[in-house]
């Protein structure tokens, strides 16, 4: 009985209908996960498409919709620097960019530096950083607490005060980077948190 079994499904293996219909389950089966309409012989290929619902997508997978820490801040990117980033929790090239443009931003008003708000962190804007230490708060020490946690040195509270909890994971950002731990973001911190 086995060997039968063995035999009528190495004959279904030859025949293309069969890899046809293995090929349609799969095709279905990713369609359903993002939401698409398969296009699969089975499903009606040449037949006239239906239109698609324009309700907004309301899962947990939607990226607006997105908690946790790094959404938030990410939301408050987009709200306090008039960016458009994604808003999925994740830190990724477009949210470390938009940090830099933040930052950016709050050198230009706070201290004239006359940068260019592309949120590339070059020499220009290496250099046109400040020292930022404890006791100091605003939206430049925001950026500090938001980035170091995105680096996985949690500051406690994203707040824009730099209290102990922050000085203690600049410190141990810097010593994880092999910088000097002293407590303090000046432009060697600054430039090893967006490399």
């Amino acid at each position: 009985m086995a060997l039968y079994t063995i035999q009528v499904t190495l004959n279904n293996l030859k025949e293309n209908p069969f890899f046809d219909k293995v090929a349609e389950g799969h095709i279905n089966t990713i369609a359903k996960m993002f939401g698409l309409k398969s296009e699969s012989p089975s499903n009606g290929a040449n037949a006239p498409s239906k239109p698609r619902s324009s309700k907004p997508n309301n899962s947990n997978r939607s990226p607006n919709k997105a908690s946790g820490t790094i959404a938030t801040i990410q939301r408050t990117l987009n709200s306090r620097y008039r960016l458009n980033i994604s808003v999925d929790n994740l830190f990724g090239p477009q949210t470390k960019g938009a940090y830099v443009k933040g930052l950016q931003t709050e050198l230009n008003k706070q201290f004239n530096r006359g940068l260019t708000v592309d949120g590339v962190f070059g020499p220009k804007t290496r250099r046109a950083c400040v020292t930022v230490r404890q006791g100091a708060r605003g939206n430049i020490t925001w950026i500090l607490q938001a980035t170091l946690h995105c680096k996985g040195t949690s500051p406690g509270a994203v707040d824009g005060i730099f209290g102990a909890k922050t000085r203690s994971a600049v410190r141990t950002f810097q010593r994880q980077n092999n910088l000097q731990v002293d407590g303090i973001a000046g432009p060697h911190t600054w430039g090893t948190l967006f490399t």
